[in-house]
């Protein structure tokens, strides 16, 4: 199926003529560079964000204790492992939203017994209605990410590709030295051009778009070994919404510093 080409006003009937054509579906058109993207977003603010709190925080003590995500339990039982005199564990969410990545490992980190520190970093509106709420121990929130050598395990979950600059963003999380990182959800192109497009907000679903960019596998792995992290495992994880762009990689990276014997993934 050949691709529309988009050069005027992203209106709302456009996106439903491409919905119409491709099908229900979050990615409906694609662009040559992140600002014509993002102009052609109809939402491009921290709206989302907020609403995320709103409509999940009254139900965060719901969500399961048992995550079924093996990559950041081992990340965190690793680090776990290795600390002395019952020394606290620090653990870096980058783009954890209002924290449920916490809730769902909160038995996990009961159950070691390990002082934990879990630093969410997100949005300014979204940290100041965080910090008015009572928050359980050892969850804080923040705009700025924490001194380097002072983070154990770092958490980059469905966030890479919503900031305009992916490499530096990793390559600034990676100078942090966590001796474990886990990205997640990160979609990645196996071209030597990157994708930007537009996509729905499957949130709040009401026809709202922000842009994002699917950035180049060979780059992104790049900067992972210069920065002296192995890719001790990666895996491309299912996503129902490939009718569009079938050409990328939503992949899963787990990380390790200073890891000998470990070779990037092919």
């Amino acid at each position: 199926m050949q691709r529309p080409h988009v050069s005027h006003i992203f209106s709302q009937d456009l996106i439903y003529w491409i919905k119409r054509k491709l099908g229900k579906g979050d990615y409906v058109a694609s662009f040559p560079t992140w600002k014509d993207a993002a102009d052609h977003s109809t939402s491009y603010t921290t709206d989302t964000a907020l609403y995320l709190d709103k409509f999940f925080y009254p139900k965060l003590n719901h969500i399961s204790s048992c995550s079924q995500d093996w990559s950041v339990a081992t990340a965190i039982s690793l680090a776990c492992r290795g600390k002395e005199n019952n020394a606290p564990v620090s653990i870096l969410d980058f783009g954890g939203g209002v924290g449920v990545r916490f809730l769902e490992m909160r038995t996990l980190l009961t159950n070691l017994g390990i002082p934990k520190l879990w630093r969410v970093v997100e949005l300014p509106d979204l940290v100041a209605r965080m910090n008015e709420i009572d928050l359980p121990e050892g969850l804080v929130f923040d705009t700025e990410l924490p001194p380097a050598g002072t983070s154990d395990v770092v958490i980059v979950d469905g966030v890479l590709q919503y900031i305009e600059n992916t490499y530096d963003a990793l390559d600034a999380l990676l100078k942090l030295s966590a001796k474990y990182v886990v990205v997640r959800r990160t979609p990645l192109v196996a071209s030597e051009t990157e994708i930007f497009i537009v996509q729905r907000n499957s949130i709040k679903n009401d026809g709202t778009t922000v842009p994002l960019v699917i950035a180049k596998k060979s780059k992104f792995e790049e900067t992972i070994v210069s920065n002296g992290y192995a890719i001790v495992n990666c895996f491309e994880q299912e996503h129902a919404d490939k009718t569009y762009f079938s050409d990328f990689q939503y992949m899963t990276y787990f990380l390790a510093k200073d890891h000998e014997g470990c070779e990037p993934a092919a």
